[in-house]
């Protein structure tokens, strides 16, 4: 197992976080290469991780972990955000791909165990002839 790229207070976390969005916004806003919009993985670079892995890793167990996950909640936003323009099919497979879905998901019910089943013929119209010669017209 890899080890954990690791921070020994909040205040460097925060400032590289910072650092991070205000680069990404400023260039957005002098309308340079869509990539320059905050994305996960520039932002998991510009922490210095090396993958995505240990990326994901230190959000669940690291010490300052819920500091990465408000910076992925604004990523999402800002990809949200990317919904109101015209083509947003990019940002929905990237809101897809983060845990998003097009409907709720159903909270999962047990179905029921039918014991047993009951059945009543009812008959109707005519009855059945046993052959032709039966038939009347």
């Amino acid at each position: 197992m890899r080890e954990m790229r690791y921070f020994r207070s909040k205040a460097p976390l925060v400032e590289l976080i910072e650092s991070y969005f205000k680069k990404a916004l400023s260039n957005s806003k002098l309308k340079t290469k869509q990539h320059d919009l905050p994305t996960i993985t520039g932002l998991a670079l510009h922490l210095g991780f090396k993958s995505k892995e240990e990326f994901d890793r230190y959000e669940i167990k690291g010490v300052f972990g819920a500091l990465i996950t408000q910076a992925r909640f604004r990523i999402m936003a800002y990809y949200e955000s990317r919904l109101h323009y015209p083509a947003p099919a990019g940002a929905i497979f990237a809101l897809k791909s983060m845990g998003w879905h097009e409907k709720p998901i159903p909270a999962k019910v047990a179905p029921r165990r039918v014991k047993s089943i009951k059945i009543k013929l009812v008959e109707s119209g005519p009855k059945p002839v046993s052959s032709e010669k039966e038939v009347q017209l």
